[in-house]
């Protein structure tokens, strides 16, 4: 499989803060329940580093998921920043549709808007695996 420019920038950024921070790939590969030649495919780019494993690592290298996507990119433009600009207009789309949902009077509507939600997210969660049905209980 050829190498992408993104596994590339991403693998390139994880191997820069992890020698900064003076972990081998080793430590970080015991951290991550894996290998330390499948962390070090990871930062060659010649393997995709799934996003939970990025969130994982991340963590253990006490950076921000995004930080590794930075780089000038074509045009000029930062591969990390038009993901941060993206993730914005997802905020504010979310932040518009909570406002929208708190201006409903009705219970029964209210609630049915709230099953939707949970229904959406269900079939999201088939996709990635991950849920917010319990954040939306608390």
């Amino acid at each position: 499989m050829a190498r992408s420019r993104i596994d590339v920038v991403v693998g390139r950024n994880l191997s820069t803060r992890r020698i900064g921070l003076g972990v081998t790939s080793q430590q970080l590969a015991q951290k991550l329940g894996t290998s330390a030649e499948l962390v070090n495919a990871y930062e060659e780019g010649s393997v995709r580093v799934p996003p939970q494993t990025l969130l994982d690592i991340a963590r253990t290298l006490r950076v921000p998921p995004l930080s590794f996507f930075s780089e000038v990119g074509d045009g000029g433009d930062s591969v990390g920043e038009d993901l941060m600009v993206r993730a914005s207009e997802k905020l504010e789309q979310s932040v518009q549709l909570l406002d929208d949902l708190t201006q409903i009077e009705k219970p029964k509507m209210h609630n049915l808007v709230l099953q939707l939600a949970v229904a959406v997210d269900q079939l999201r969660q088939l996709l990635n695996g991950r849920s917010l049905e319990g954040e939306l209980r608390h």
